[in-house]
């Protein structure tokens, strides 16, 4: 039988309109990352067609709303140390309160699956993005016959 290993984990950040993310483990099986938000603000009311989270809540004064179907919305003010599942189809969002927010996320890997119903963030989102594939975009040589 072989021998456990472990190595370390290289952290990946992603900066959000709202603050950001700091991924402290992806895998193949689930994905834990912890979610920093700046004071007072929101993030867009979204959904995940197959992701699974759960949400463990490190700081106090924030909001989760969540809509568990048409009428059914529900807003909550988790204790620190409180977690809550989010099932796929179900929408959701935080605010986070004067300070700001710290939480931690273990969900299934589908990085990529989040469908946004209302987002106040994304002429701010569409710029973020298009600053961070120009940072991984290597800049063009100069025309010929101009050096």
């Amino acid at each position: 039988m072989a021998e456990p290993s472990t190595s370390r984990v290289a952290r990946r950040i992603v900066e959000k309109p709202w603050g950001r993310e700091v991924f402290i483990a992806e895998t193949p099986y689930y994905v834990a990352k912890i979610v920093y938000m700046d004071r007072n603000t929101t993030m867009s009311k979204h959904y995940h067609e197959q992701r699974h989270e759960t949400l463990h809540f490190l700081t106090p004064e924030c909001t989760l709303e969540v809509d568990r179907g048409p009428g059914q919305r529900e807003s909550l003010s988790p204790d620190v140390g409180e977690s809550f599942s989010i099932e796929p189809g179900m929408m959701h969002r935080i605010m986070s309160g004067p300070l700001g927010a710290r939480i931690l996320e273990v969900s299934t890997p589908q990085a990529e699956d989040v469908v946004r119903v209302e987002d106040p963030w994304k002429a701010r989102r569409l710029v973020q993005e298009r600053e961070a594939r120009q940072k991984s975009v290597p800049a063009a040589p100069p025309p010929v016959g101009t050096r």
